[in-house]
């Protein structure tokens, strides 16, 4: 077996969440007064929060003090009918747990990721979870990676991280360990990962 064990992303990663995530965004521009297209906010949040909220700060040449808050309010507010499983989600996360992989996740979302877990029967697969409550930095950071790897004696060689933006490579990279880009629909390269797929079928050909 290649890998022992892998750090999953949680939103964009996992259950395709970007519907609740760009209405949430779009409501807080909303309380701005800016009126702002879900498509191309989508492109943009694919990076990262910060860099879409600075995008639209500059775009509009606003200063948004209070939209961090916002947004995560609504962010707190999204329901099961926001999101999505990606394709083969459950069958790939019991064919690693079937080979003996040990599977975790780190994610900037709060306690709410509890909610989606539980709502579709996946929480069992997973040893441990990091949250944004832990008050980690955020990724790229691999604070939180490292957190991870020494707590449950994780090998840097075997150990792979999973995520759908470069932050999330990048913070498995920074933490020593191997990464994976899924970009379910292509918007986003990384010239960092070790892998790129675009099927969560394609871990099945990563981790033998």
């Amino acid at each position: 077996m290649k890998y022992t064990d892998i750090i999953w992303d949680f939103d964009g990663t996992l259950i395709n969440t970007y519907k609740g995530l760009t209405n949430a965004f779009q409501k807080a521009l909303k309380d701005e007064n800016l009126n702002e297209d879900l498509e191309e906010i989508l492109l943009k949040m694919k990076v990262s929060l910060a860099s879409a909220v600075d995008y639209y700060e500059r775009k509009n040449n606003v200063k948004m003090p209070n939209f961090k808050e916002n947004f995560l309010r609504y962010e707190d507010l999204m329901v099961i009918e926001e999101t999505t499983p990606f394709p083969q989600v459950f069958e790939i996360l019991e064919y690693v747990k079937k080979k003996g992989v040990r599977q975790y996740i780190i994610t900037h979302r709060n306690q709410t990721i509890y909610k989606f877990l539980d709502e579709y029967n996946i929480r069992h697969y997973f040893i441990d979870i990091i949250t944004r409550n832990d008050n980690f930095p955020k990724k790229p950071n691999p604070e939180s990676f490292l957190h991870m790897i020494k707590k449950h004696g994780l090998d840097y060689k075997t150990t792979l991280a999973i995520g759908d933006r470069e932050m999330d490579v990048l913070a498995g990279k920074n933490a020593g360990i191997d990464a994976c880009l899924f970009s379910f629909e292509g918007f986003v390269e990384s010239e960092h990962a070790d892998y790129y797929i675009r099927d969560l079928g394609e871990i099945k050909k990563i981790i033998v």
